[in-house]
């Protein structure tokens, strides 16, 4: 077995016994100070812990951006392509065909 209580309760210092009243004196601001000491350690943690939210938000939010300006251009140039090639099936002389100006630009730059 471990040494440690499954229910560990918060010391209560209202059972100690009574202390002379300056020993009792020095007692409370020792208790006081630890707890002033540590509300001051739990705000730096708090101020730690905010500053890091705030860093993972900007970055999803960085994210989010990137994301969706990369899905608008994809979008932009799949939607120049379709009039593109909908402009070739469209012109009298079989534009969609090899040897053909508009039809060569249309794959200009894809690699076969």
């Amino acid at each position: 077995q471990s040494g440690f209580v499954a229910n560990q309760q918060v010391a209560d210092y209202s059972e100690l016994p009574q202390l002379p009243q300056a020993t009792q004196a020095a007692f409370n601001d020792a208790l006081e100070t630890n707890r002033e000491q540590r509300k001051q350690e739990l705000q730096t943690l708090l101020g730690i812990l905010t500053a890091e939210m705030n860093r993972r938000s900007i970055e999803t939010e960085e994210s989010l951006r990137f994301l969706v300006s990369s899905q608008l251009q994809g979008q932009q140039e799949l939607d120049q392509l379709y009039q593109q090639v909908e402009k070739l099936i469209d012109e009298p002389q079989g534009g969609a065909q090899p040897g053909n100006p508009g039809y060569d630009q249309l794959f200009e730059g894809v690699s076969q």
